[in-house]
């Protein structure tokens, strides 16, 4: 009986037990989903504006939308995380984008605990019941996250289309920094810097923080300057020709002088004009300020020896009757200046040398064409930059947000390449496409196709040309010229401009007349004069010294000797027109303190 009655009281604690546990699972379940949210496994939804080359207030437009958002967070590669792609017609993207992120400032202003970042720390998010396709029993389910809405005030990343806004939201406190994403020591995405270029990630810097990322594209024109020489006049001409050794047109001028005494039938030696190739003038018309090679320091042409000796070579030729502008009918050239295509150089590959002597440089619209930015107003800067990286990496995600669904948005033609289709946009039959992005604002564009029709369809081309592109020395300039000077300074500004090309049409008159012989007197005597103002302060230093090295000895002597040769700068008459000229100097560092400024 007491048998018995153990067994039964074991059974009933069985039970009691079993009860319990069940009631334990589903409260634990509960209990885990709570934790897991705490412990970082919060459901966040990012939101990304862009603009769109479709009518964003179209219904058929917001259906595709939703498709591509679907598709979109289908490979996200973490399942607390999906996108809200909020996409604003192009006419009217940056004036949306700017009333939201104003008006998302202006709300925190007035109550700081609604920041999204600190309403997204602390986020418990709802959860439900999912059942498996092959579920059998009612209790075979797992939890499920709920997504939240974007909040009111909340942008997480946004497209920024130019210099001045980026600048202006930097300045409005609208962006948050990547710095340590991408370019500190320990960047969490290090990346990045090896699939964009360097240059445009440094150029993006203000005050030490990157606010954007760049998105690769075809972003630099295909512009190249190359020096070309036909391969078989040079043979005519007994020339050994050595493109390594050849870095400028100067260095062709014996090149060309064999070419032309050849006296050959139609042969030109050399096509070309009086413009020297490589520098750039300040301001408008023949302004003697330059550049060269890229300084930002402003230099007077008498001084800069790029100008004076191709202008010197050019005068010689000229005399020669070994040079014309272009080319007419039947008429072939020895060497000539190029400016093309890196494609077009290298179609010429077999009858010419051909020497690279300039590449494509970027400017402000170029450098800051196209970038996505975090703002400060994300949910979470963390979710924020996974998903921009990914704009960056997964060619799946990067190619939805272009394209849209493939066969329904777009088919891919693999009828001349199986391994490296064509993108074709399924349009109505008015040509529409219903799904319409631009390729250059929806990310990193070398890891998805390129569209059929499009004049250059290979992106590994489109890469070397970036490559080679240079950052113009002068990017911000412009824009910070007209953020800092008033209506008056400009006039100001003008005016001195205004001077100094008054003064260059004269000089330019006078020099345009000189015989070659003169104007090598000229260079000669610029030459000399330069040589003594660059080394007459460590000259004085020297003096001062009451011992010399044998080095120090041997710069005293050098420069010595070149004072006893000043007669010759003192005596050529257009040299002395050029530095007694009222207010030459006062002008050109009165540009300079402009360049400075502006350029910084």
């Amino acid at each position: 009986m007491s048998k018995r009655i153990l067994a039964l009281l074991f059974v009933v604690l069985m039970i009691v037990s079993l009860a319990l546990t069940g009631c334990s699972s589903e409260k634990s379940d509960d209990e885990k989903r709570r934790e897991n949210a705490s412990a970082g496994e919060t459901a966040y939804t990012i939101s990304i504006w862009v603009p769109t080359n479709s009518d964003s207030a179209d219904a058929k437009f917001n259906e595709r939308l939703e498709a591509v958002e679907t598709a979109i967070n289908a490979n996200l590669s973490t399942d607390n995380t999906r996108v809200d792609i909020v996409a604003v017609s192009n006419e009217l993207y940056e004036q949306k984008l700017a009333e939201q992120l104003a008006a998302s400032k202006n709300s925190i202003i007035a109550d700081p605990s609604k920041k999204p970042y600190l309403l997204g720390t602390q986020y418990v998010n709802d959860a439900e019941k999912q059942y498996p396709d092959n579920a059998e029993d009612e209790d075979d389910y797992f939890y499920k996250l709920k997504f939240p809405s974007v909040l009111d005030n909340q942008v997480d990343i946004c497209l920024i289309r130019d210099y001045a806004t980026y600048s202006q939201f930097v300045s409005n406190g609208y962006l948050h920094s990547l710095t340590s994403y991408v370019t500190s020591e320990s960047a969490t995405y290090p990346r990045i810097k090896k699939i964009i270029k360097n240059e445009l990630i440094d150029s993006l810097i203000v005050d030490k923080n990157l606010y954007a990322i760049p998105n690769n594209r075809d972003y630099a024109k295909d512009e190249f300057q190359f020096i070309l020489i036909d391969k078989k006049l040079a043979e005519n001409a007994g020339v050994n020709v050595d493109v390594n050794s050849i870095s400028s047109i100067v260095d062709c001028g014996e090149i060309i002088k064999k070419i032309g005494a050849l006296n050959a039938q139609g042969v030109v030696p050399f096509v070309g004009n009086e413009t020297t190739p490589g520098i750039s003038f300040w301001g408008e018309g023949s302004s003697l300020v330059v550049s060269n090679n890229g300084s930002t320091v402003g230099e007077a042409i008498y001084r800069n020896e790029a100008y004076l000796d191709y202008t010197l070579l050019y005068k010689q030729l000229q005399e020669l009757n070994y040079v014309k502008p272009a080319l007419v009918e039947g008429e072939k050239a020895g060497v000539t200046i190029y400016n093309g295509t890196l494609a077009g150089a290298q179609a010429l590959e077999q009858d010419y040398y051909i020497v690279k002597t300039g590449t494509p440089v970027l400017r402000e619209e170029e450098v800051f064409g196209s970038m996505f930015a975090i703002t400060d107003f994300s949910i979470n800067y963390d979710r924020a930059m996974m998903v921009l990286y990914a704009l960056n990496t997964n060619a799946e995600i990067r190619t939805i947000l272009q394209y849209g669904i493939e066969d329904v948005d777009y088919v891919l033609d693999r009828t001349e390449n199986e391994n490296d289709p064509i993108i074709k946009v399924v349009r109505d039959e008015n040509g529409k496409a219903l799904y319409d992005m631009n390729n250059d604002y929806t990310g990193n564009g070398y890891i998805t196709y390129r569209e059929d029709g499009v004049v250059i369809d290979d992106w590994t081309y489109i890469k070397n040309v970036n490559y080679d592109a240079k950052i113009s020395k002068f990017l911000h300039m412009q824009s910070n010229y007209d953020a800092k000077r008033t209506d008056e300074e400009k006039a100001q500004d003008k005016a001195v401009v205004d001077s100094m090309n008054a003064f260059a049409t004269e000089i330019y008159a006078e020099i345009n007349a000189m015989s070659a012989t003169d104007f090598e007197a000229f260079v000669v005597a610029s030459k000399l004069l330069k040589k003594i103002d660059d080394g007459k302060a460590e000259y004085d230093f020297l003096k001062n010294k009451t011992q010399l090295t044998a080095d120090e000895k041997a710069k005293v002597d050098a420069y010595e000797q070149l004072l006893s040769q000043k007669e010759l700068a003192d005596n050529n008459q257009m040299l002395q027109k050029l530095y007694t000229s009222e207010g030459l100097t006062y002008n050109l560092n009165y540009y300079n303190s402009l360049v400075s400024a502006f350029n910084n």
